[in-house]
C-alpha cells in the first residue's frame, strides 16, 4: 500500500473527515484531497503532520508498521566494541543533560 491510501486508510479508521484531519493536521482540505488521491506528493514536513494528527508514526505511514527503535538501537550497539559503547552511551548522557538545561 502507498503512502496516499495508508493515510486514507487510517484516516477512515479513525472515522474522521478529510476536513477533520486536514484541520487537525494544519493543511488545506484541498491539499489532504489531492495527497489521497495521489495527483500531489507529500513533503516529509507535511507527512509528519499528517502522522502526528493520525497520532501514528512516519514510519508506519510509509512501511505500514511501526519500526521498533530499540531492537534497531540493541542491533547496532552489538557491533560496537565496549570503548565505542561507553562512547556512545556518554554521549546519550549529556544530550540528556543538555535536554534539561535548556527545559530550565
Amino acid at each position: 500500500m502507498n503512502i496516499n491510501n495508508m493515510i486514507k486508510s487510517v484516516r477512515c479508521a479513525r472515522r474522521l473527515s478529510v476536513k477533520e484531519l486536514s484541520q487537525k493536521a494544519d493543511i488545506s482540505t484541498k491539499f489532504l484531497y489531492d495527497i489521497e488521491a495521489g495527483k500531489r506528493g507529500v513533503s516529509y514536513i507535511t507527512l509528519y503532520k499528517i502522522a502526528k494528527a493520525l497520532n501514528v508514526t512516519c514510519d508506519y505511514l510509509i512501511l505500514g508498521e511501526e519500526r521498533n527503535l530499540s531492537n534497531e538501537l540493541v542491533s547496532v550497539l552489538v557491533q560496537l566494541d565496549t570503548k565505542e559503547q561507553k562512547l556512545l552511551y556518554t554521549m546519550a548522557l549529556e544530550i540528556i543533560k543538555l535536554r534539561e538545561s535548556e527545559v530550565k
